[in-house]
């Protein structure tokens, strides 16, 4: 599928139109736009750890897919380069139902876009920071 193929008000609207791994996730964007995306993650009691916590692999898909979205936005193939992650909180499952991601483009250019994403829980505490690098594909 071709980007411009991407009907992103169809995943907006939609969420079963999401890629099985984030339909699976139980991920569900809620904005997309140029440079922008914002997603609601509903935890499942699958996705934390022993502690009680949202597993940080969770998180970093969540992050990643909120960046690679708001990237591909834009009208532009992209994958992922470089990443990093900072886990601030933990995300409780006794305290919080959903996390919510922010992405938003930092930089872009000819080959390469710089994105950010930030992750809080209901109760607007931050979560996680994650930045990314990602390559801008020819067609």
């Amino acid at each position: 599928m071709k980007v411009e193929e991407f009907d992103f008000e169809e995943i907006i609207n939609n969420p079963k139109c999401l890629d099985e791994y984030s339909e699976k996730m139980a991920m569900m964007f809620t904005d997309i736009s140029d440079g922008e995306a914002t997603a609601v993650l509903t935890i499942q009691p699958w996705q934390v750890n022993p502690l009680g916590s949202l597993h940080g692999g969770v998180l970093f898909s969540l992050a990643d897919i909120v960046a690679g979205t708001a990237a591909t936005a834009g009208g532009v193939k992209v994958t992922t380069l470089d990443s990093q992650i900072s886990f601030l909180a933990p995300a409780l499952l006794e305290r919080t139902k959903t996390v919510t991601a922010y992405g938003k483009r930092i930089k872009a250019g000819k080959t390469i876009q710089v994105m950010e994403t930030e992750i809080y829980d209901e109760e607007k505490r931050l979560i996680s920071k994650a930045s990314f690098t990602f390559f801008v594909m020819k067609a």
